[in-house]
């Protein structure tokens, strides 16, 4: 004969379960101290919920009784994988609202409508982000509650039957996110077209959120592309070139640990004609496991079949070379974070970032440091070739001891032979901490903000226009500066919004520096990115930022 539990109920029930036959959960809920909880002694239960917990641990379908009104858990095996490996025991006797608190908001007003106004609550494929496995987790159920009465038609709990089907809606999430991408790549027939592509195909998928391309060139990675501020920094530089070559996908997080989420990981395309590094964002919800490598390696098959073409294509019209080197030349490495400089550049969405809007910073010796910012007309390779020689031509000026009007006519003559380069706009700045001085030229380029304790200048007493447009000749000014002070060069994508007078964007410029003017000129630097830089910008960002000393 099987061996029962026979517990006689305080309304003559019986309560029965077969110790033999059923999990280690049916075993936990009879040698539970129940004394210790609002539910008190088995023998005292309600007939209905002896009746319903017999029936709930002898299922094989997830299940779980919340009774009274201090909501009373009791679930069976089958339900134990929901509550993952941190809610279990302590759930089982517990309250539902400090087990699930992290998501009672969502969950709690569909218990109130159970058991204050009796109605029944089907839900299919709702996303809960739960706290069970050591990190917030995105999971999906398909689930009801419903009402239990007792004798006197009084609801006094509900019942929770529930199958978690994260697993489905995310595998059906993944397969879609490589349609969309394989779609979007059939037209890509160019380098540029492929990078576009893949991050804006990408850029709308809750697997990979952001998207990072870059190229190994010269033994130097080079971004080319991104939707969103960059993932990786000069820092990162040794495990991307790893990755060019790796098999399988590199995680770049130091701290990850296996079983929960990473939030970057580097694959390459090992292509002969160039090496591509893809830097891709996970989701913060998801565990990075086998499912979601082989999701990444899927990725990467797509994205490596339409670049390797790409490239191909390019050596092929002998463009390869020309890609290569404008790219070495027009790379935009973030400036040293020294104590009194910092740089930041950020690119448009869905361009190449090389091209638009660059920068420098040049230590000129004896206390004297050249600051430049500009931004060429357009986008892309030829913009890149444009900026490259901009930026190599006023480097070499500037070193020679050329002053910044000196400068500007220079590169407003190389631009009358560079069409790539007309329009373009330019500012530099020679910053003489000997002199207390900044000697200043401007060719139709937002005017550089000087801050000084809580009063704000704009230095825009040498404004001309822009290169290889109207009069050749420039002229320069030239201010006293005190230690302290701030001056603040970027381009017009950080203050420009559509609809909006520029001065408004200038006016937050100056609030944001101002208020900020103790911090660090990093900190400063965030702060600025953060407070005008739209999470995918419309054009362009470049920032410098120097404090005199």
């Amino acid at each position: 004969m099987r061996a029962m539990a026979d517990t006689s109920g305080g309304s003559g029930g019986q309560f029965l379960v077969d110790r033999a036959a059923y999990g280690a959960t049916a075993h936990a809920v009879l040698s539970h101290d129940w004394d210790a909880t609002p539910l008190g002694p088995i023998d005292g239960w309600p007939e209905q919920l002896q009746l319903l917990v017999q029936v709930m641990l002898t299922s094989e379908f997830p299940m779980m009784v919340v009774w009274g009104a201090e909501y009373t858990q009791l679930y069976n095996d089958a339900f134990r994988p929901i509550l993952g490996r941190e809610k279990h025991p302590d759930a089982l006797g517990g309250s539902a609202r400090e087990t699930w608190r992290e998501i009672w908001s969502e969950i709690g007003p569909l218990f109130s409508r159970v058991l204050d106004e009796g109605q029944a609550v089907r839900n299919v494929d709702q996303r809960l982000v739960i706290n069970r496995n050591g990190y917030d987790e995105e999971s999906f159920f398909t689930y009801s509650y419903s009402p239990i009465h007792d004798r006197t038609g009084h609801v006094a709990g509900l019942l929770v039957v529930a199958t978690e089907t994260t697993s489905g809606v995310v595998d059906r999430r993944r397969l879609r996110a490589l349609g969309s991408l394989a779609g979007a790549l059939v037209s890509a027939t160019t380098i540029e077209s492929v990078a576009e592509m893949t991050v804006r195909a990408l850029a709308d998928t809750a697997e990979l959120p952001a998207v990072e391309i870059n190229f190994i060139v010269a033994d130097s990675v080079v971004r080319i592309a991104s939707l969103r501020p960059p993932l990786t920094h000069p820092a990162d530089r040794a495990i991307l070139q790893r990755a060019a070559t790796a098999e399988t996908p590199l995680v770049l997080d130091d701290d990850w640990e296996a079983g929960l989420p990473a939030r970057r990981v580097a694959f390459g395309i090992d292509d002969p004609n160039l090496q591509t590094v893809v830097v891709v964002e996970l989701n913060p919800h998801c565990a990075y496991d086998e499912e979601y490598e082989q999701f990444v390696r899927l990725v990467r098959q797509t994205v490596a079949a339409s670049m390797g073409a790409a490239l191909l294509r390019a050596a092929e019209l002998g463009e390869l070379r020309q890609i290569s080197d404008t790219l070495q030349h027009a790379m935009l490495d973030p400036a040293s974070d020294l104590p009194t400089v910092a740089a930041r550049y950020i690119p448009k969405a869905s361009n190449l970032t090389v091209g638009g809007d660059w920068y420098d910073v040049i230590d000129l010796g004896r206390g004297r440091r050249a600051l430049i910012v500009g931004d060429c007309v357009g986008h892309g390779l030829e913009a890149a070739t444009a900026m490259g020689a901009l930026r190599n031509v006023s480097r070499a000026l500037l070193t020679e001891g050329r002053g910044p009007a000196d400068v500007i006519n220079s590169l407003h003559g190389f631009a009358m032979t560079m069409p790539a380069a007309e329009c373009a706009t330019v500012v530099c700045a020679v910053v003489d901490l000997q002199d207390q001085t900044i000697t200043y030229s401007n060719a139709g380029h937002p005017p550089p903000l000087l801050v000084r304790g809580e009063s704000a200048s704009w230095l825009d007493e040498a404004l001309a226009t822009p290169l290889a447009v109207g009069d050749p000749s420039r002229r320069e000014a030239r201010v006293p500066v005190q230690p302290g002070d701030l001056l603040v060069l970027y381009t017009d994508g950080l203050v420009e919004r559509p609809g909006e007078v520029l001065d408004e964007g200038l006016r937050r410029l100056s609030d944001i520096v101002t208020a900020a003017r103790d911090d660090s000129v990093q900190s400063i630097a965030e702060r600025v990115i953060d407070g005008l830089a739209d999470a995918n910008p419309r054009d362009d960002i470049a920032l410098v930022i120097k404090r005199m000393h």
